[in-house]
């Protein structure tokens, strides 16, 4: 098959081809594709909504600006923390339990025969 015999085919075969509309059936499935998403974000943030307030803890719910208190309700005076620092009228020698622990522990027996350090 030369080449002139090529074209002719070639030109047969597009005289014979009919156009079709790819642009504007193209452009409308994109464009329901793009509102199909959008109302899926929409119908998304509005549970989100409803239902975050749920979800939070019932710590957070409280306002951010409280008013003030209000007119002849005293307020709750404050007390001191309790110390961290050990009862020293314990004598020495008694059993001490560690923290958390149920077996009593008794301190080193000292000999008298040994100096004291220092």
């Amino acid at each position: 098959m030369d080449q002139d015999m090529l074209r002719s085919v070639l030109r047969d075969i597009s005289a014979d081809a009919v156009p079709t509309p790819l642009a504007d059936r193209a452009l409308r499935g994109a464009s329901r594709r793009r509102r199909t998403r959008a109302a899926a974000g929409v119908a998304v943030a509005a549970v989100l909504l409803a239902v975050l307030p749920f979800l939070l803890p019932a710590g957070n719910r409280t306002p951010q600006h409280p008013g003030p208190p209000a007119a002849g309700t005293p307020s709750a005076p404050a007390t001191p923390a309790p110390s961290a620092t050990p009862d020293v009228s314990r004598s020495a020698t008694a059993e001490v339990s560690p923290p958390g622990s149920s077996i009593p522990v008794s301190p080193p027996a000292t000999s008298s025969s040994t100096p004291p350090p220092g």
